[in-house]
């Protein structure tokens, strides 16, 4: 896919650098790992969309005030939950 970058490091690290938004951010963590401190991080980094997969046994993730989760989709014990960016609205404008 033209523009498309695969970054194969730790997300804490990479997070770390200066903030670009990207238009889809997938996460596949490892199950154990607590996600709420990472979803945090990644939000100024998160542009359209965010997809998470997680084990499903797990507890719901807390996810930053700009990102609107959709109703999690269950595969046996993995769960894939897809978050997309609130629209802002500007002053005077209804946001749908």
């Amino acid at each position: 896919m033209p523009g498309a970058s695969v970054r194969r490091q730790r997300v804490e690290r990479f997070l770390t650098g200066p903030p670009t938004a990207y238009d889809l951010v997938l996460l596949d963590p490892p199950y154990s790992l607590d996600v709420d401190p990472v979803l945090a991080l990644l939000e100024p980094w998160a542009g359209d969309r965010v997809v998470l997969e997680r084990d499903r046994h797990g507890a719901p993730p807390s996810w930053p005030a700009a990102l609107a989760p959709a109703t999690p989709r269950r595969y046996g014990d993995t769960v894939v939950i897809i978050a997309e960016r609130r629209a802002v609205a500007s002053p005077g404008v209804i946001a749908r």
